[in-house]
């Protein structure tokens, strides 16, 4: 069931008003990726791998499947060229399209969160939907998140994952967004500063070397004690490193007869939309030397 705040306010956002100089046609088209995108790296198809998450997130959870969750929202958020709201028009199974055993979306644009699409866009994309569960024809006519990361060399040229919007989860991308765009990370109108793309693009070149893999978003199994390591590796979402002692995890050390404390992503307005891609040292333990 929708939230009324959110259905009202999605009614006015997909009567038009999110969707202004683009193909009016209501045609399903692939869309292109800007000149200006950024490279694809194959480290972020953890986040972004072509599926949806049936049921929304749990912000406050604390069971590792939870956490994993959270981890996962902060990457998506965090590494978006777009973040829209869209909704199910139309739900096609697998050999219900062209005959193809892929199963698709087709969604309507509506209110853009973060970044936005080429002027020339159509209102509707067909989406495709990876993953081995059928796709439940009730999800048409449901409002969901689309985050989007663009890939000029693949077919079509971007990465996504669909997830349900909520009030509360629209409420906490809107605030973190605003906060990226009081840093000065965001401009208004949601993109990048052009500072902060010559940053990451410096700290990148002297991070890498040649031929040097892309950095992986992995999330590892839940440890023992509730908590969840992993994130993008040195000190990516989820908090965890590699090679790090045990002794000085996160919750290492807690009360045993007190939950261990949450080790991914926190639902406020601190949790990192102003890194916006980056990739934070990992913390390193104290020598005893």
């Amino acid at each position: 069931m929708r939230i009324p705040l959110l259905a009202a306010v999605l009614a006015v956002s997909f009567a038009g008003g999110g969707c202004k100089n683009r193909d009016k046609g209501g045609t399903i088209s692939e869309l292109r990726a800007p000149k200006d995108a950024q490279p694809w790296e194959s480290g972020k198809a953890i986040a972004f791998d072509d599926s949806y998450t049936p049921t929304a997130i749990n912000l406050q959870g604390r069971a590792p499947n939870d956490v994993t969750d959270q981890q996962l929202f902060q990457a998506r958020l965090g590494h978006a060229d777009i973040v829209m709201l869209v909704r199910i028009e139309q739900v096609w199974g697998r050999g219900r399209y062209q005959g193809r055993q892929d199963q698709f979306v087709e969604v309507e644009i509506g209110e853009f969160l973060l970044g936005n699409l080429p002027k020339d866009a159509p209102e509707r994309l067909l989406v495709e939907v990876g993953g081995a569960d059928e796709l439940p024809g009730a999800l048409k006519g449901e409002i969901m998140l689309l985050f989007l990361r663009w890939d000029a060399e693949s077919e079509p040229p971007f990465h996504h994952h669909l997830m349900p919007a909520n009030d509360e989860l629209v409420a906490l991308i809107k605030a973190m967004v605003k906060h990226a765009q009081d840093e000065g990370v965001l401009n208004a109108k949601g993109d990048e500063t052009s500072a902060k793309k010559r940053g990451r693009k410096g700290k990148r070149k002297g991070k890498k070397g040649k031929g040097q893999a892309d950095s992986p978003l992995e999330l590892d199994e839940p440890t023992t004690n509730g908590g969840q390591f992993g994130g993008e590796s040195g000190g990516k979402p989820g908090g965890g490193a590699g090679g790090v002692d045990p002794a000085h995890e996160p919750g290492a050390n807690h009360d045993p007869g007190q939950p261990p404390p949450p080790t991914g992503p926190r639902p406020d307005e601190s949790t990192g939309l102003q890194n916006l891609g980056e990739e934070p040292d990992a913390p390193v333990p104290e020598s005893g030397e």
